[in-house]
């Protein structure tokens, strides 16, 4: 598993990781967090794109990223950066401060 900040001015806004590794299929999963403050500004889709390039560069065949099926900024630019729908899975996380599950749907990127 890899983990990266991701800094804007010195500032951490975000974190990105690798998990789930898996070097003789040539595949990973994507994790992301990014400060609420910076969402709509396309920093997320710069990153995105810079880990796809890493990947490439490490000959890499396919990336999943699971995400809450409502969080529509994040789709969007997985959907812009040639990530595919998967699935949907039905109570697949639990938010604590409102006490209720949410669906999430997978994406994968072939590259």
């Amino acid at each position: 598993m890899y983990h990266f900040s991701i800094y804007l001015k010195n500032k951490i806004i975000g974190t990105i990781a690798l998990r789930k590794l898996n070097y003789k299929k040539k595949s990973c999963q994507l994790g992301y967090g990014l400060n609420p403050n910076y969402w709509g500004k396309g920093l997320f889709t710069e990153v995105v794109k810079l880990v796809i390039k890493l990947l490439k560069i490490n000959k890499f065949k396919s990336v999943k990223v699971y995400t809450r099926y409502d969080n529509f900024g994040s789709i969007a630019v997985l959907i812009k950066n040639n990530f595919k729908f998967l699935k949907i899975f039905k109570n697949f996380y639990f938010d604590k401060k409102t006490r209720k599950n949410h669906d999430a749907i997978s994406l994968e990127l072939k590259l």
